[in-house]
């Protein structure tokens, strides 16, 4: 693992971006600040960062045969890696919003983004970027945002924290197999917020409606029950409407 430490950047991802266009970069090389000014989370919806208060990281890592068609495995792994890393520390109950949200109860506490270089019909490389509320309370007009602080997690340091997660992360990442994805999938569906209840969803054609959630199918996308009808729907084609 090598990391690359900063003080303040626009946004860890971009910033690894840059440097994979300069050529030579480490396979797991980690980007890290304290103060993330213009973080990009799914949809190209920016993420709000306190300076000093959240875990802001990305990492780099290449692949040696990854098929296009599986590229949803590597977000369901790491967000179930990044589950177990939560309940690790002691948060109670953590699960995954479908596609890349890390939820404690009905709040969001953290979020990935994936951007996956790709070369023919397969994945060389993918930049992971994780962001986690840590010291956080004040989300401004978000009510649906969270953080290990309000929710009753006590620490000291940010960086000891960090080092933590990316250590966990990174051990994940080196054990990553996708001929496991039977397995991946169903571990997913086990921490998916929602899973067999009724929320609603805004569709570009069904507008608003109440669907419930049957889990992800084998392509990865998100399952809903409509009108007692099996029904997919890939991320940018729905989002969920939950309100406080």
């Amino acid at each position: 693992m090598n990391r690359i430490d900063l003080p303040q950047c626009p946004s860890t991802s971009d910033h690894l971006k840059a440097l994979v266009a300069d050529g030579a970069l480490k396979d797991m090389t980690w980007v890290i600040t304290p103060n993330q000014t213009s973080g990009r989370g799914q949809r190209g919806n920016t993420w709000i960062s306190a300076p000093n208060s959240n875990i802001s990281a990305s990492v780099y890592k290449r692949w040696k045969s990854f098929s296009v068609a599986k590229s949803y495995l590597i977000s369901q792994y790491i967000g179930l890696s990044l589950v177990h890393w939560l309940s690790d520390i002691g948060m109670a109950n953590p699960q995954l919003k479908w596609p890349n949200d890390l939820f404690i109860g009905s709040k969001k506490v953290g979020g990935i983004l994936i951007e996956n270089g790709v070369g023919g019909k397969n994945i060389n490389y993918s930049i992971i970027g994780v962001g986690i509320n840590v010291f956080q309370k004040d989300f401004g007009t978000l009510s649906q945002a969270t953080s290990l602080s309000v929710e009753g997690f006590s620490l000291d340091s940010l960086e000891g924290l960090t080092s933590h997660m990316l250590q966990h992360i990174s051990q994940a990442l080196m054990r990553f197999d996708v001929a496991q994805e039977v397995h991946i999938s169903q571990a997913f569906q086990l921490k998916m917020f929602g899973r067999g209840e009724v929320h609603q969803f805004r569709h570009a054609a069904l507008g608003l409606f109440s669907a419930r959630v049957l889990g992800t199918d084998e392509h990865g996308q998100l399952l809903l029950e409509v009108n007692q009808q099996p029904m997919s729907f890939g991320i940018q084609e729905v989002t969920w409407v939950i309100t406080p």
